[in-house]
């Protein structure tokens, strides 16, 4: 079992989600073909974070299965020295912004399987942050092997004159980054047939039947993508391994004019044609920022597989159907971005913000929607900050029924919850040892009293008061405080309340105070067991 160990925060903190706290990493702990062990390592990712004071320090706890991990209070996780496989893993971390305000960000849920690569050229190097970083491949064949050396994937083709990814600060050439300061510049000469980024990693392989998003802002030179070349440049690919062809292919037309098209040498989401003009899904434009996600499922079973494509927001491409072969490995795809084509004169092209995922912190649409990933109000989960008996709760399952569709769960995270997946509701539901009930004859004397006009009750004690919930105090609410107090009945429903006293069926704007009562229990008593109360 694992420990809970939480620090007090200071009185000044507060706990919001409007920042954009992310991990990198992979939960996945296994071995290479040639026994090399890797993965179980995760990361903070503070790429977003952009208000943070980077001079203050900055505290962290990682979560699993809802438990804090003793110990674990580092920017980076290894699940192997804590000796845990745990179903669900998230992290917190502490800072101060530029303002001086202490805040708490949490970051999405990772589960078991769960990956993400994530690069913006930040700190000079490509491979940033990354525990599992994204694989540079070159080559001046057109064979992409990379796996003859001391590792399963280790390229002896490396980055040269001819042929190289580097980090550039954006000022330095006349640009503005997407996020922080540095962009990626992808870059090849005469020569050379590949100049690629991909997660050709045993632990970032991508799995059968499981989604794949893949995102990144790219810029393309007038001087250079005006000219007419002879070949077509294959900027994104879906691969197995072993493999010739890719499975599909993202192309950008050879003709100076800007256009994407689409390809599949196996005719996957029957794209059966080889020319660029029969599969075109959109024209880009010169010098300009553009917002590419691509969400990717691969499966061999024709409704499960499928690929949607974005631009700027909008669905540009959208198909379903298998995408793997039988005859190559399928829970071993991988995808590449970059430049691979017969290169015969120089080119260069800038990305930004390039990221590969298991995970995405919100809806599809949302992270769709999104203007690259600098838009963290899109990729944050809308949170709440909640309270039951001004305590605030930890690790605590918030069932939300709704009167004629299926509960849904949400979880409680050091006083705050995540209500972007719920609809209406009626009322929560707690499971039993996490709290104790307490009504008792000051309660029913409190609701009788506002029954016969001796007070008045307001706010979240007279929606207490209500039991049934139908808007009115009256003697059928009494007679379910006393079947409770002498345990004919239980009341075990809470209500939501607002600042205003309102009681809440339905949440719609992020990180509004709310406070959580049982029903019956007027003066509002019940309290938290400590291992839920976040201190």
């Amino acid at each position: 079992m694992l420990t809970q160990t939480i620090t007090e925060p200071s009185s000044s903190q507060s706990f919001t989600d409007v920042n954009g706290l992310q991990i990198v990493g992979s939960t996945v702990s296994d071995k290479d073909w040639d026994q090399h062990v890797g993965g179980g390592h995760l990361r903070a990712d503070l790429s977003q974070l952009n208000d943070r004071d980077t001079s203050a320090a900055i505290t962290f706890q990682w979560y699993a299965d809802d438990l804090a991990i003793s110990g674990a209070t580092t920017s980076d996780l290894i699940l192997e020295d804590y000796n845990i496989s745990p179903e669900t893993i998230y992290l917190l971390a502490s800072y101060s912004t530029l303002s001086g305000e202490q805040v708490t960000v949490t970051s999405p849920t990772l589960e078991q399987g769960d990956w993400r690569i994530f690069s913006g050229g930040e700190d000079g190097t490509i491979a940033g942050s990354n525990p599992a970083p994204f694989m540079e491949t070159y080559s001046f064949s057109n064979s992409s092997r990379t796996h003859n050396g001391d590792g399963w994937y280790e390229d002896r083709i490396l980055a040269s004159d001819t042929h190289s990814i580097t980090s550039v600060g954006a000022a330095e050439v006349g640009l503005s980054a997407i996020e922080g300061d540095s962009i990626i510049r992808i870059a090849a000469t005469d020569g050379s047939k590949r100049s690629e980024l991909g997660n050709r990693n045993w632990n970032t392989r991508l799995q059968e039947n499981h989604d794949l998003y893949f995102a990144e802002s790219l810029y393309l030179p007038k001087e250079e993508w005006d000219v007419v070349t002879q070949y077509s440049t294959l900027i994104f690919q879906h691969k197995q391994y072993p493999g010739a062809d890719p499975n599909f292919e993202v192309r950008l037309s050879n003709e100076g004019d800007y256009k994407l098209f689409v390809q599949s040498p196996y005719g996957h989401y029957g794209l059966t044609g080889d020319k660029h003009n029969d599969h075109t899904i959109a024209t880009l434009s010169p010098d300009t920022w553009h917002d590419l996600k691509i969400h990717l499922t691969p499966s061999q079973d024709d409704s499960l597989g499928q690929v949607t494509i974005y631009l700027d927001g909008e669905t540009i491409f959208s198909e379903t159907g298998t995408n793997l072969n039988d005859r190559d490995n399928t829970n071993d795809s991988f995808l590449k971005l970059g430049m691979y084509t017969n290169i015969e004169d120089s080119r260069h092209y800038y990305v930004d913000s390039v990221e590969m995922s298991t995970f995405i912190r919100s809806t599809v649409s949302d992270w769709a929607a999104g203007a690259g990933s600098e838009n963290t109000d899109l990729q944050t989960p809308s949170s709440v900050n909640i309270s039951i008996a001004d305590l605030a709760p930890t690790g605590l399952a918030l069932e939300f029924v709704a009167l004629n569709t299926s509960s849904k769960i949400a979880n409680a995270v050091n006083g705050t919850f995540d209500f972007s997946n719920l609809d209406t509701f009626s009322h929560i539901v707690l499971e039993s040892s996490a709290y104790i009930p307490d009504i008792s004859i000051s309660d029913v004397v409190s609701s009788l009293k506002h029954i016969v006009g001796l007070s008045t009750l307001e706010g979240a004690a007279l929606h207490a008061a209500d039991v049934d919930n139908d808007d009115t105090v009256a003697i059928a609410d009494v007679i379910s405080q006393l079947k409770h107090i002498v345990g004919l009945e239980t009341l075990n429903t809470f209500d939501l309340v607002d600042p205003t006293g309102r009681r809440l069926t339905e949440i719609t704007e992020s990180r509004t105070d709310v406070k959580m009562v049982l029903n019956g229990d007027v003066d509002l008593s019940t309290a938290l067991n400590s291992e839920y109360v976040y201190l």
